[in-house]
Protein backbone atom coordinates (compact mmCIF):
# COMPACT_ATOMS: atom_id res chain seq x y z
CA UNK A 1 0.00 0.00 0.00
CA UNK A 2 1.47 3.34 -1.02
CA UNK A 3 1.77 6.23 1.42
CA UNK A 4 -1.62 7.75 2.14
CA UNK A 5 -0.30 11.29 2.09
CA UNK A 6 2.81 13.42 2.06
CA UNK A 7 3.98 16.80 3.24
CA UNK A 8 4.59 19.88 1.10
CA UNK A 9 7.80 21.22 -0.35
CA UNK A 10 7.48 24.28 1.86
CA UNK A 11 7.97 22.10 4.92
CA UNK A 12 11.02 20.52 3.36
CA UNK A 13 12.48 23.99 2.86
CA UNK A 14 11.50 24.95 6.38
CA UNK A 15 13.25 21.99 7.90
CA UNK A 16 16.27 22.45 5.67
CA UNK A 17 16.69 26.01 6.87
CA UNK A 18 15.96 25.61 10.58
CA UNK A 19 15.78 21.88 11.15
CA UNK A 20 18.31 21.65 13.96
CA UNK A 21 16.07 23.92 16.04
CA UNK A 22 13.31 21.32 15.84
CA UNK A 23 15.15 18.22 16.89
CA UNK A 24 14.36 18.51 20.58
CA UNK A 25 10.63 18.79 20.03
CA UNK A 26 10.86 15.65 17.91
CA UNK A 27 12.62 13.78 20.73
CA UNK A 28 15.85 13.17 18.83
CA UNK A 29 18.71 12.86 21.32
CA UNK A 30 21.54 14.42 19.36
CA UNK A 31 24.93 15.64 20.50
CA UNK A 32 25.40 18.51 22.94
CA UNK A 33 26.53 20.86 20.17
CA UNK A 34 23.24 20.34 18.39
CA UNK A 35 21.36 21.44 21.49
CA UNK A 36 23.48 24.58 21.72
CA UNK A 37 22.44 25.36 18.15
CA UNK A 38 18.85 24.59 19.10
CA UNK A 39 18.89 27.07 21.98
CA UNK A 40 20.25 29.78 19.69
CA UNK A 41 17.77 29.14 16.90
CA UNK A 42 14.53 28.18 18.59
CA UNK A 43 13.63 31.77 19.41
CA UNK A 44 14.23 32.89 15.83
CA UNK A 45 11.80 30.57 14.05
CA UNK A 46 8.77 32.55 12.85
CA UNK A 47 5.20 31.42 12.35
CA UNK A 48 3.99 27.94 13.20
CA UNK A 49 7.13 25.91 12.48
CA UNK A 50 7.80 24.76 16.04
CA UNK A 51 4.11 24.05 16.65
CA UNK A 52 3.92 22.02 13.46
CA UNK A 53 6.79 19.73 14.38
CA UNK A 54 5.85 19.51 18.03
CA UNK A 55 2.33 18.28 17.29
CA UNK A 56 1.04 18.57 13.74
CA UNK A 57 -2.44 17.27 14.60
CA UNK A 58 -2.90 19.76 17.42
CA UNK A 59 -1.88 22.66 15.15
CA UNK A 60 -4.53 21.64 12.58
CA UNK A 61 -7.18 21.41 15.30
CA UNK A 62 -6.24 24.87 16.60
CA UNK A 63 -6.55 26.24 13.07
CA UNK A 64 -10.03 24.75 12.70
CA UNK A 65 -11.06 26.18 16.06
CA UNK A 66 -9.91 29.64 14.94
CA UNK A 67 -12.52 29.46 12.14
CA UNK A 68 -15.23 28.21 14.53
CA UNK A 69 -14.94 24.81 12.85
CA UNK A 70 -16.47 26.09 9.61
CA UNK A 71 -13.79 24.18 7.66
CA UNK A 72 -13.09 27.20 5.49
CA UNK A 73 -9.45 27.36 4.31
CA UNK A 74 -7.00 28.92 6.75
CA UNK A 75 -3.31 29.65 6.49
CA UNK A 76 -0.26 28.81 8.56
CA UNK A 77 3.20 30.33 8.25
CA UNK A 78 6.38 28.28 8.11
CA UNK A 79 9.52 30.42 7.87
CA UNK A 80 7.61 33.13 6.05
CA UNK A 81 5.98 30.81 3.51
CA UNK A 82 2.21 30.59 3.61
CA UNK A 83 0.46 27.22 3.44
CA UNK A 84 -3.28 27.02 2.89
CA UNK A 85 -5.01 24.32 4.93
CA UNK A 86 -8.05 22.90 3.18
CA UNK A 87 -10.34 20.51 5.08
CA UNK A 88 -13.83 20.98 3.63
CA UNK A 89 -14.78 17.89 1.61
CA UNK A 90 -16.12 19.90 -1.34
CA UNK A 91 -12.93 21.98 -1.52
CA UNK A 92 -10.81 18.84 -1.28
CA UNK A 93 -12.80 17.22 -4.08
CA UNK A 94 -12.27 20.33 -6.22
CA UNK A 95 -8.52 20.15 -5.69
CA UNK A 96 -8.31 16.42 -6.43
CA UNK A 97 -10.47 16.69 -9.55
CA UNK A 98 -8.56 19.60 -11.14
CA UNK A 99 -5.21 18.05 -12.02
CA UNK A 100 -4.23 21.04 -14.17
CA UNK A 101 -4.97 23.86 -11.75
CA UNK A 102 -3.62 21.94 -8.76
CA UNK A 103 -0.29 20.28 -9.52
CA UNK A 104 1.44 17.39 -7.71
CA UNK A 105 4.51 16.88 -9.89
CA UNK A 106 6.65 19.59 -8.27
CA UNK A 107 6.23 18.05 -4.88
CA UNK A 108 6.96 14.58 -6.22
CA UNK A 109 10.22 15.92 -7.64
CA UNK A 110 11.12 17.25 -4.20
CA UNK A 111 10.41 13.87 -2.61
CA UNK A 112 12.52 12.03 -5.19
CA UNK A 113 15.36 14.48 -4.59
CA UNK A 114 15.13 13.88 -0.84
CA UNK A 115 15.61 10.15 -1.43
CA UNK A 116 18.84 10.78 -3.36
CA UNK A 117 17.87 10.77 -7.04
CA UNK A 118 20.26 13.06 -8.90
CA UNK A 119 19.13 16.12 -10.86
CA UNK A 120 20.39 14.51 -14.09
CA UNK A 121 18.40 11.35 -13.35
CA UNK A 122 15.30 13.41 -12.55
CA UNK A 123 15.60 15.22 -15.87
CA UNK A 124 15.70 11.87 -17.64
CA UNK A 125 12.85 10.52 -15.49
CA UNK A 126 10.53 13.41 -16.41
CA UNK A 127 11.47 13.41 -20.11
CA UNK A 128 8.63 12.43 -22.45
CA UNK A 129 10.07 10.19 -25.22
CA UNK A 130 9.84 11.55 -28.76
CA UNK A 131 10.89 9.86 -32.03
CA UNK A 132 14.65 10.14 -32.36
CA UNK A 133 15.27 10.44 -28.59
CA UNK A 134 17.77 8.15 -26.89
CA UNK A 135 14.92 6.63 -24.86
CA UNK A 136 12.32 6.30 -27.63
CA UNK A 137 11.42 2.71 -28.53
CA UNK A 138 8.96 2.43 -31.42
CA UNK A 139 5.87 0.37 -30.51
CA UNK A 140 7.20 0.01 -26.98
CA UNK A 141 5.25 -2.98 -25.58
CA UNK A 142 5.86 -1.96 -21.97
CA UNK A 143 5.29 1.80 -22.32
CA UNK A 144 2.99 2.02 -25.38
CA UNK A 145 1.79 5.56 -24.54
CA UNK A 146 5.41 6.81 -24.49
CA UNK A 147 5.03 8.41 -21.06
CA UNK A 148 7.82 9.83 -18.95
CA UNK A 149 9.45 7.31 -16.59
CA UNK A 150 7.68 8.88 -13.57
CA UNK A 151 4.21 8.52 -15.08
CA UNK A 152 5.14 5.13 -16.54
CA UNK A 153 5.97 3.91 -13.01
CA UNK A 154 2.61 5.21 -11.77
CA UNK A 155 0.87 3.18 -14.50
CA UNK A 156 2.93 0.10 -13.66
CA UNK A 157 1.81 0.19 -10.04
CA UNK A 158 -1.82 0.73 -10.96
CA UNK A 159 -1.65 -2.43 -13.08
CA UNK A 160 0.18 -4.38 -10.36
CA UNK A 161 -2.02 -3.33 -7.44
CA UNK A 162 -5.50 -3.07 -8.94
CA UNK A 163 -7.61 -6.28 -8.77
CA UNK A 164 -6.48 -8.83 -11.32
CA UNK A 165 -3.98 -11.65 -11.85
CA UNK A 166 -0.94 -9.54 -10.91
CA UNK A 167 -2.49 -8.36 -7.66
CA UNK A 168 -3.56 -11.94 -6.87
CA UNK A 169 0.01 -13.13 -7.35
CA UNK A 170 1.32 -10.40 -5.03
CA UNK A 171 -1.33 -11.27 -2.43
CA UNK A 172 -0.55 -15.00 -2.59
CA UNK A 173 3.16 -14.38 -2.08
CA UNK A 174 2.43 -12.04 0.85
CA UNK A 175 0.10 -14.50 2.58
CA UNK A 176 2.38 -17.49 1.89
CA UNK A 177 5.15 -15.59 3.68
CA UNK A 178 2.88 -14.85 6.65
CA UNK A 179 1.78 -18.49 6.92
CA UNK A 180 5.35 -19.78 6.76
CA UNK A 181 6.50 -17.23 9.34
CA UNK A 182 3.64 -17.67 11.83
CA UNK A 183 4.04 -21.42 11.98
CA UNK A 184 4.77 -21.99 15.69
CA UNK A 185 5.86 -20.38 18.96
CA UNK A 186 9.53 -20.60 18.08
CA UNK A 187 9.00 -18.23 15.15
CA UNK A 188 7.78 -15.59 17.63
CA UNK A 189 10.78 -15.80 19.92
CA UNK A 190 12.34 -12.51 18.77
CA UNK A 191 9.28 -10.46 19.82
CA UNK A 192 8.81 -12.18 23.20
CA UNK A 193 8.95 -9.67 26.06
CA UNK A 194 8.65 -12.05 29.00
CA UNK A 195 9.73 -15.67 29.07
CA UNK A 196 10.50 -17.90 32.03
CA UNK A 197 12.85 -20.87 31.91
CA UNK A 198 9.86 -23.18 32.36
CA UNK A 199 8.32 -22.26 29.01
CA UNK A 200 8.79 -25.00 26.43
CA UNK A 201 8.14 -24.60 22.72
CA UNK A 202 6.64 -28.05 22.23
CA UNK A 203 3.79 -27.53 24.69
CA UNK A 204 1.04 -24.93 24.58
CA UNK A 205 2.07 -22.66 27.41
CA UNK A 206 1.62 -18.93 27.07
CA UNK A 207 4.25 -16.38 26.20
CA UNK A 208 4.01 -12.61 26.31
CA UNK A 209 4.70 -10.96 22.98
CA UNK A 210 4.96 -7.39 21.69
CA UNK A 211 2.03 -6.98 19.31
CA UNK A 212 3.67 -4.09 17.48
CA UNK A 213 6.90 -6.04 16.91
CA UNK A 214 5.02 -9.11 15.74
CA UNK A 215 2.79 -7.27 13.28
CA UNK A 216 5.50 -4.92 12.00
CA UNK A 217 8.19 -7.51 11.36
CA UNK A 218 6.07 -10.15 9.63
CA UNK A 219 4.08 -7.63 7.56
CA UNK A 220 7.19 -5.89 6.25
CA UNK A 221 8.89 -9.24 5.63
CA UNK A 222 5.88 -10.48 3.65
CA UNK A 223 5.77 -7.31 1.54
CA UNK A 224 9.49 -7.63 0.82
CA UNK A 225 8.87 -11.16 -0.44
CA UNK A 226 5.91 -10.03 -2.56
CA UNK A 227 8.01 -7.29 -4.18
CA UNK A 228 11.45 -8.88 -4.43
CA UNK A 229 11.08 -12.59 -3.73
CA UNK A 230 13.98 -13.74 -1.54
CA UNK A 231 16.52 -11.50 -3.29
CA UNK A 232 16.78 -8.77 -0.62
CA UNK A 233 16.98 -11.34 2.18
CA UNK A 234 19.66 -13.24 0.27
CA UNK A 235 21.71 -10.03 0.04
CA UNK A 236 21.25 -9.19 3.73
CA UNK A 237 19.04 -11.24 6.11
CA UNK A 238 18.55 -8.15 8.31
CA UNK A 239 16.78 -6.15 5.61
CA UNK A 240 13.45 -6.11 7.49
CA UNK A 241 15.00 -4.78 10.69
CA UNK A 242 16.76 -2.07 8.69
CA UNK A 243 13.53 -1.04 6.98
CA UNK A 244 11.59 -0.85 10.25
CA UNK A 245 14.24 1.42 11.79
CA UNK A 246 14.45 3.45 8.58
CA UNK A 247 10.68 3.93 8.53
CA UNK A 248 10.76 5.22 12.11
CA UNK A 249 13.17 8.02 11.14
CA UNK A 250 12.29 8.56 7.46
CA UNK A 251 10.82 12.02 8.17
CA UNK A 252 14.43 13.23 8.57
CA UNK A 253 15.01 12.43 4.90
CA UNK A 254 11.73 13.79 3.59
CA UNK A 255 12.18 17.06 5.48
CA UNK A 256 15.90 17.16 4.63
CA UNK A 257 16.92 17.56 8.25
CA UNK A 258 20.40 19.17 8.26
CA UNK A 259 23.00 16.47 8.70
CA UNK A 260 25.33 18.37 11.02
CA UNK A 261 26.53 15.60 13.30
CA UNK A 262 24.91 12.58 11.71
CA UNK A 263 21.29 11.48 12.02
CA UNK A 264 19.69 8.30 13.39
CA UNK A 265 18.35 7.54 9.91
CA UNK A 266 21.80 7.55 8.27
CA UNK A 267 22.87 4.08 9.40
CA UNK A 268 19.71 2.37 8.16
CA UNK A 269 19.59 4.34 4.94
CA UNK A 270 23.17 3.32 4.20
CA UNK A 271 22.41 -0.35 4.91
CA UNK A 272 19.31 -0.32 2.73
CA UNK A 273 21.10 1.49 -0.08
CA UNK A 274 23.79 -1.22 -0.01
CA UNK A 275 21.04 -3.82 -0.37
CA UNK A 276 19.05 -2.09 -3.12
CA UNK A 277 22.25 -1.22 -4.99
CA UNK A 278 23.30 -4.88 -4.96
CA UNK A 279 19.82 -5.90 -6.09
CA UNK A 280 19.69 -3.42 -8.97
CA UNK A 281 23.10 -4.63 -10.17
CA UNK A 282 21.98 -8.26 -10.35
CA UNK A 283 21.73 -9.65 -13.89
CA UNK A 284 18.12 -9.87 -15.03
CA UNK A 285 18.14 -13.67 -14.95
CA UNK A 286 19.26 -13.60 -11.30
CA UNK A 287 16.37 -11.43 -10.07
CA UNK A 288 13.61 -13.55 -11.57
CA UNK A 289 11.72 -13.74 -8.26
CA UNK A 290 11.02 -10.02 -8.27
CA UNK A 291 7.46 -8.87 -8.94
CA UNK A 292 6.25 -7.81 -12.35
CA UNK A 293 6.17 -4.17 -11.22
CA UNK A 294 9.74 -4.10 -9.89
CA UNK A 295 11.15 -5.71 -13.04
CA UNK A 296 9.30 -3.23 -15.25
CA UNK A 297 10.43 -0.26 -13.17
CA UNK A 298 14.03 -1.47 -13.53
CA UNK A 299 13.52 -1.87 -17.25
CA UNK A 300 12.17 1.67 -17.50
CA UNK A 301 15.12 3.11 -15.56
CA UNK A 302 17.51 1.24 -17.84
CA UNK A 303 15.85 2.66 -20.99
CA UNK A 304 16.21 6.28 -19.87
CA UNK A 305 19.79 5.70 -18.73
CA UNK A 306 19.35 6.57 -15.06
CA UNK A 307 22.58 6.31 -13.07
CA UNK A 308 22.98 3.32 -10.76
CA UNK A 309 22.82 5.29 -7.50
CA UNK A 310 19.55 6.94 -8.55
CA UNK A 311 18.10 3.56 -9.55
CA UNK A 312 18.91 2.16 -6.11
CA UNK A 313 17.42 5.28 -4.45
CA UNK A 314 14.18 4.97 -6.40
CA UNK A 315 13.86 1.27 -5.58
CA UNK A 316 14.39 2.14 -1.89
CA UNK A 317 11.67 4.80 -2.06
CA UNK A 318 9.25 2.36 -3.72
CA UNK A 319 10.05 -0.30 -1.11
CA UNK A 320 9.47 2.17 1.73
CA UNK A 321 6.20 3.38 0.20
CA UNK A 322 4.90 -0.19 0.07
CA UNK A 323 5.59 -0.99 3.74
CA UNK A 324 4.80 2.29 5.48
CA UNK A 325 1.13 1.68 6.35
CA UNK A 326 -0.10 -1.93 6.54
CA UNK A 327 1.57 -2.82 9.81
CA UNK A 328 0.12 0.23 11.59
CA UNK A 329 -3.42 -0.36 10.32
CA UNK A 330 -3.12 -4.04 11.29
CA UNK A 331 -1.80 -3.10 14.75
CA UNK A 332 -4.70 -0.74 15.49
CA UNK A 333 -7.30 -3.20 14.22
CA UNK A 334 -5.91 -5.97 16.42
CA UNK A 335 -5.64 -3.60 19.39
CA UNK A 336 -9.35 -2.75 19.19
CA UNK A 337 -10.25 -6.45 18.92
CA UNK A 338 -8.13 -7.30 21.96
CA UNK A 339 -9.75 -4.57 24.06
CA UNK A 340 -13.31 -5.58 23.11
CA UNK A 341 -14.20 -9.24 23.51
CA UNK A 342 -17.44 -8.95 21.54
CA UNK A 343 -15.53 -7.53 18.55
CA UNK A 344 -12.95 -10.27 18.94
CA UNK A 345 -15.60 -12.97 18.70
CA UNK A 346 -17.08 -11.40 15.57
CA UNK A 347 -13.63 -11.18 13.98
CA UNK A 348 -12.77 -14.77 14.84
CA UNK A 349 -16.03 -16.00 13.36
CA UNK A 350 -15.47 -14.09 10.12
CA UNK A 351 -11.78 -14.94 9.73
CA UNK A 352 -12.31 -18.62 10.51
CA UNK A 353 -14.93 -18.84 7.78
CA UNK A 354 -12.13 -18.06 5.32
CA UNK A 355 -10.58 -21.46 6.17
CA UNK A 356 -13.67 -23.51 5.28
CA UNK A 357 -11.78 -25.44 2.61
CA UNK A 358 -8.77 -26.07 4.84
CA UNK A 359 -6.81 -23.35 3.02
CA UNK A 360 -7.23 -19.61 3.47
CA UNK A 361 -9.54 -18.25 0.77
CA UNK A 362 -8.73 -14.55 1.02
CA UNK A 363 -11.26 -13.46 -1.61
CA UNK A 364 -14.08 -15.23 0.18
CA UNK A 365 -12.93 -13.80 3.51
CA UNK A 366 -12.85 -10.22 2.23
CA UNK A 367 -16.23 -10.63 0.52
CA UNK A 368 -17.94 -11.93 3.65
CA UNK A 369 -16.53 -9.90 6.54
CA UNK A 370 -18.87 -6.92 7.11
CA UNK A 371 -17.76 -6.48 10.73
CA UNK A 372 -14.06 -6.54 9.88
CA UNK A 373 -14.74 -4.08 7.08
CA UNK A 374 -16.44 -1.63 9.42
CA UNK A 375 -13.72 -1.92 12.07
CA UNK A 376 -10.99 -1.53 9.44
CA UNK A 377 -12.54 1.62 7.98
CA UNK A 378 -12.99 3.12 11.43
CA UNK A 379 -9.31 2.43 12.16
CA UNK A 380 -8.35 4.21 8.94
CA UNK A 381 -10.61 7.13 9.82
CA UNK A 382 -9.19 7.70 13.29
CA UNK A 383 -5.49 7.02 12.77
CA UNK A 384 -4.58 8.69 9.48
CA UNK A 385 -2.49 11.76 10.36
CA UNK A 386 -1.10 12.44 6.89
CA UNK A 387 -2.01 15.10 4.32
CA UNK A 388 -2.24 15.42 0.57
CA UNK A 389 -0.50 18.34 -1.13
CA UNK A 390 -1.01 20.33 -4.31
CA UNK A 391 0.48 23.55 -5.74
CA UNK A 392 -1.70 25.99 -7.69
CA UNK A 393 -0.59 26.55 -11.29
CA UNK A 394 -2.86 29.55 -11.84
CA UNK A 395 -4.94 32.11 -9.95
CA UNK A 396 -7.91 30.31 -8.46
CA UNK A 397 -10.76 30.62 -5.96
CA UNK A 398 -10.98 27.93 -3.29
CA UNK A 399 -13.39 28.07 -0.39
CA UNK A 400 -14.14 31.70 -1.17
CA UNK A 401 -10.48 32.71 -0.99
CA UNK A 402 -8.36 33.83 -3.94
CA UNK A 403 -5.08 31.94 -4.24
CA UNK A 404 -2.19 33.07 -6.38
CA UNK A 405 -0.16 30.78 -8.68
CA UNK A 406 2.42 28.82 -6.70
CA UNK A 407 0.30 28.62 -3.55
CA UNK A 408 0.76 25.40 -1.57
CA UNK A 409 -2.41 23.65 -0.47
CA UNK A 410 -2.33 21.08 2.32
CA UNK A 411 -5.30 18.75 2.82
CA UNK A 412 -5.03 16.96 6.19
CA UNK A 413 -7.06 13.77 6.09
CA UNK A 414 -7.63 13.70 9.83
CA UNK A 415 -9.43 17.05 9.64
CA UNK A 416 -11.75 15.55 7.01
CA UNK A 417 -12.28 12.47 9.15
CA UNK A 418 -13.04 14.48 12.30
CA UNK A 419 -15.71 16.78 10.86
CA UNK A 420 -18.67 16.64 13.26
CA UNK A 421 -21.07 17.84 10.54
CA UNK A 422 -20.34 14.63 8.62
CA UNK A 423 -19.52 12.08 11.30
CA UNK A 424 -21.64 13.25 14.23
CA UNK A 425 -20.99 14.28 17.82
CA UNK A 426 -19.14 11.02 18.54
CA UNK A 427 -16.55 11.84 15.85
CA UNK A 428 -13.57 11.37 18.19
CA UNK A 429 -14.78 7.99 19.48
CA UNK A 430 -14.05 4.59 18.00
CA UNK A 431 -17.40 3.29 16.80
CA UNK A 432 -16.85 -0.15 15.21
CA UNK A 433 -20.33 -0.30 13.68
CA UNK A 434 -20.23 3.20 12.14
CA UNK A 435 -19.57 1.96 8.61
CA UNK A 436 -21.81 -1.07 9.14
CA UNK A 437 -24.82 1.11 9.96
CA UNK A 438 -24.20 3.43 7.02
CA UNK A 439 -22.22 1.70 4.29
CA UNK A 440 -22.20 4.81 2.08
CA UNK A 441 -19.70 6.43 4.47
CA UNK A 442 -16.93 4.32 2.91
CA UNK A 443 -17.54 6.21 -0.36
CA UNK A 444 -18.00 9.62 1.25
CA UNK A 445 -15.86 12.53 -0.04
CA UNK A 446 -15.14 13.14 3.65
CA UNK A 447 -13.41 9.75 3.91
CA UNK A 448 -10.00 9.83 2.22
CA UNK A 449 -7.70 7.25 3.83
CA UNK A 450 -6.20 6.41 0.42
CA UNK A 451 -5.97 9.96 -0.93
CA UNK A 452 -7.84 10.92 -4.05
CA UNK A 453 -7.72 12.11 -7.62
CA UNK A 454 -4.80 11.09 -9.79
CA UNK A 455 -2.81 10.10 -6.70
CA UNK A 456 -5.49 7.79 -5.26
CA UNK A 457 -3.68 4.74 -3.93
CA UNK A 458 -4.51 1.79 -6.25
CA UNK A 459 -3.80 -0.75 -3.50
CA UNK A 460 -7.05 -0.45 -1.54
CA UNK A 461 -8.21 -3.99 -2.26
CA UNK A 462 -4.72 -5.39 -1.69
CA UNK A 463 -4.54 -3.60 1.67
CA UNK A 464 -7.66 -5.40 2.88
CA UNK A 465 -6.34 -8.73 1.59
CA UNK A 466 -3.07 -8.28 3.46
CA UNK A 467 -4.50 -6.98 6.75
CA UNK A 468 -7.43 -9.40 6.91
CA UNK A 469 -5.22 -12.27 5.76
CA UNK A 470 -2.60 -11.54 8.42
CA UNK A 471 -5.24 -11.53 11.16
CA UNK A 472 -6.86 -14.70 9.79
CA UNK A 473 -3.54 -16.59 9.90
CA UNK A 474 -2.72 -15.28 13.38
CA UNK A 475 -6.09 -16.29 14.87
CA UNK A 476 -6.09 -19.65 13.05
CA UNK A 477 -2.69 -20.65 14.46
CA UNK A 478 -2.72 -19.04 17.92
CA UNK A 479 -4.84 -18.08 20.90
CA UNK A 480 -4.20 -14.33 21.38
CA UNK A 481 -5.42 -12.41 24.42
CA UNK A 482 -4.58 -9.10 26.06
CA UNK A 483 -1.92 -9.47 28.76
CA UNK A 484 -2.73 -8.00 32.15
CA UNK A 485 -0.49 -5.79 34.24
CA UNK A 486 1.37 -7.17 37.26
CA UNK A 487 -1.58 -6.09 39.41
CA UNK A 488 -4.00 -7.99 37.19
CA UNK A 489 -5.53 -4.91 35.59
CA UNK A 490 -6.08 -4.23 31.92
CA UNK A 491 -3.50 -1.74 30.60
CA UNK A 492 -4.76 1.54 29.11
CA UNK A 493 -5.51 1.59 25.40
CA UNK A 494 -2.47 2.91 23.46
CA UNK A 495 -2.51 6.51 22.24
CA UNK A 496 -1.89 7.44 18.64
CA UNK A 497 1.49 9.05 18.00
CA UNK A 498 0.45 12.39 16.51
CA UNK A 499 3.77 14.06 17.27
CA UNK A 500 6.15 12.40 14.80
CA UNK A 501 5.49 13.53 11.20
CA UNK A 502 3.41 10.91 9.43
CA UNK A 503 3.00 9.73 5.86
CA UNK A 504 -0.10 7.64 6.44
CA UNK A 505 -1.16 5.81 9.57
CA UNK A 506 1.03 6.35 12.60
CA UNK A 507 1.70 3.78 15.28
CA UNK A 508 1.31 4.18 19.05
CA UNK A 509 3.20 6.60 21.26
CA UNK A 510 6.54 5.31 22.53
CA UNK A 511 6.10 3.01 25.50
CA UNK A 512 2.43 2.27 24.65
CA UNK A 513 2.79 -1.03 22.84
CA UNK A 514 0.16 -3.73 23.36
CA UNK A 515 1.49 -6.83 25.11
CA UNK A 516 -0.40 -10.03 24.37
CA UNK A 517 -0.49 -13.53 25.81
CA UNK A 518 -0.10 -15.97 22.95
CA UNK A 519 -0.04 -19.74 22.63
CA UNK A 520 -0.44 -22.27 19.86
CA UNK A 521 -3.80 -23.84 19.18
Amino acid sequence: MAPMGIYPEALVLAFKAEGSALLDTLHWSGQLSCYLILICQVLLIPGHTISFFRNYTELMENGLNSTDSTHEPFAIQLLGKKLYICSDHSDVSTVFDDTVGFNFDNHLTSLLTSFGISSAALERAWHVPKPGDWCYIPNNPVNPKQKSLIHFVEDIYRIQLLPGDLMDQWSRTFLDSVQISLRNMRSLEFCTVQKSSSVWYNDHRTQQVSLYSLVSFFSVQATAHAMFGSHLHDIDPLVVQYMLSFNEHVWMIVFRCPNIFGLPVDKYRSKLMDITRAFVQLPKEKRNQASWAINNVLYGMEIVGMDMESRASMILMIFWAAVSNEHNSCFWLLAHLLYDQSLMELAKEETESGWSSGQLDIKSLCSNSPNLDSIFYEVLRLNNTAAAVRVTSQKTILGGKELQPGSTIVMPFRSLHMNERVWGADVSQFQPSRFLRKKSLARSPSFRPFGGGATLCPGQTLARYEVFGFIAVLFHRFHVTLARTSSGERPPFPRLNSMTPSFGLNGPMKGMDVIVDIKEK
